[in-house]
This record gives C-alpha cells, structure tokens and sequence, in this order.
C-alpha cells in the first residue's frame, strides 16, 4: 500500500521525510534507500476537505493531551484515505488505550497501528543529535540533517562520507546514550547504493 503524507506543521514540529525504506541489518539499522522516486498526484476536493477535518481531528487529540503526550503514543501520519494513523508502542494497544485516544480526538475515526519506539524516546535522541548538531559535534560524521522518519518508526539522520551506516549509527548511540535501532541512516545520494 502506498501511503501519503498531508503535512501536520500545525499539529507537531514533525519534518517528515519521503523515502523507501528497507531494512540493512533487521537487528541494528534501519537504512533509507536512494534514488527517491515521488509521484505527484491531483488531489480532489474530497480529499482535501479530508486532510482538514483529519488535521482538525489530530490538533483536538494534541490539544487535549497538552504538553505531555502518552507514553503509548509513538507517532501518527494520514494514510491514503485522509484518516489519522496513530501508532502505539508494542504491547500498549488495547481497546482501552484506544478509546483514551478517540475520546482526546472527538473521533472514532482513527485507526491504529503497532510500532517499537515511543514519541518520547524518538524526541529524546532527537533532541540530543539537534543540539549536537547545532553545536558542530556531528561534523566527523558528515551528519547535516537529524529528522523524524514517521513510517519507520525512527530518528533519521543524514549524512555524507564513507562512513558504513552501521558504524555511524553504533558511534553516535555510544556517545549519546541511546538505542542505535532508534535510528535510521540516510547517507547522501549517489554515494553508496543499497541492494
């Protein structure tokens, strides 16, 4: 299934990247593929008004959960029909979590997926490689970019060089204190081709 992403700047500060992924080690890495291949499409009134009344529906659930978002909660995107995906961490979902996130949305209609990491634990390391980031750390990694990879349930990090994605992704968790599998490594384009 093909899915679209409608931007939810308004919802979260989530900058959401386009690309197929697969996985290079299904213990260790998640590694983006290049070339991207992204196809436009026309969209009708009706799925327009969709993404609104989804993107109503997503500002009333983060609205209502204020500053703190469940410790269920691990991301969301609007898959191809317009309707808000919330993905709850393995082992939270259950019809009462569920009705928790209908009743904060004013909608029953959600639907609901499984995924491995939670927001909090994604935000942590994002905000620990951001600040690195910022603060030149990352450059003898050739990291440029540190963002939210929504469908793989991950931080993506972006980076030029030589470096093996494994050895990227295992340095920085060692030096930051986190998971490795919380990344996904996207290095640039036409340097290394992924089979």
């Amino acid at each position: 299934m093909v899915k679209r992403i409608i931007p939810l700047a308004l919802i979260l500060a989530l900058s959401m990247t386009f690309a197929a992924s697969s996985f290079a080690n299904a213990e260790t890495l998640y590694v983006r593929k290049y070339p991207q291949d992204f196809t436009a499409k026309e969209w009708t009134e009706a799925e327009l008004k969709q993404s609104v009344d989804t993107g109503k529906t997503a500002d009333n659930m983060f609205a209502n959960f204020g500053e703190l978002l469940p410790e269920s909660f691990a991301g969301c995107y609007i898959e191809n029909g317009g309707r808000l995906v919330i993905l709850l961490v393995d082992g939270t979902d259950t019809e009462e979590e569920r009705r928790k996130y209908r009743d904060k949305a004013h909608s029953d209609d959600l639907l609901f997926d499984v995924a491995e990491f939670s927001w909090r634990s994604q935000e942590a390391v994002r905000e620990k490689l951001t600040d690195a980031l910022i603060s030149d750390k990352l450059r003898g990694y050739g990291v440029w970019s540190v963002s939210d990879d929504v469908y793989g349930n991950r931080v993506a990090v972006s980076y030029d060089g030589d470096m093996p994605p494994e050895q990227v992704a295992s340095e920085l968790a060692a030096a930051y204190g986190f998971d490795a599998r919380l990344l996904t490594l996207e290095q640039a384009p036409n340097t290394v081709t992924y089979a």
